[in-house]
C-alpha cells in the first residue's frame, strides 16, 4: 500500500467520529417543558412574548449531541396549528447528561394562541472517545 494512502487512512481512523445530522435522535428526549407568556407588567403595545423552559436529556452511552434543532409549535383552543418556528440549541449534551434550556424565546404570541409544544427535530452527534 502506498505510504501516503496508509497515512491518510490512519489519520482518518484516529479522528473523532462525527456522524451526519440525525433526524429525531432516539437518545434525546425533552422533559419538563413549560411555556409561558410574558409577564403582563412587561407587555408593550399589547404584544405578548412566549418563552420556553425545558430539559434535553441524552440517554446515549457513547454520543454527545450538539446543534440540536427544536420546533416550537403554537395552537388555538381547537388545537389547530397557528404558528411554528425552529430554534437551535448549541450547547452540547454529553452521554447520560442533560441540559436545561431556560427562557428560549418563541417570539410574539399570535392572537388566539392557547397552547404550545416543543419537539426535537434533528441533532448532530459525535462519538465520545473511550477512556482507559
Amino acid at each position: 500500500m502506498n505510504n501516503s494512502l496508509f497515512a491518510l487512512l490512519l489519520v482518518a481512523a484516529c479522528q473523532p467520529s462525527t456522524d451526519a445530522t440525525h433526524r429525531l435522535p432516539a437518545d434525546l428526549t425533552i422533559v419538563n417543558p413549560v411555556w409561558t407568556r410574558s409577564d403582563p407588567q412587561h407587555i408593550y403595545d399589547e404584544i405578548e412574548v412566549s418563552e420556553h423552559d425545558f430539559t434535553i436529556r441524552n440517554a446515549s452511552d457513547t454520543f454527545t449531541y450538539n446543534r440540536i434543532i427544536v420546533r416550537l409549535s403554537y395552537f388555538d383552543k381547537q388545537h389547530r396549528l397557528l404558528h411554528e418556528q425552529l430554534s437551535k440549541i448549541t450547547h452540547p449534551v454529553r452521554p447520560h447528561g442533560a441540559y436545561r434550556v431556560k427562557g428560549l424565546s418563541g417570539g410574539n404570541v399570535k392572537p388566539g394562541t392557547e397552547s404550545a409544544r416543543v419537539e426535537l427535530v434533528e441533532a448532530t452527534r459525535e462519538r465520545q472517545p473511550v477512556s482507559d
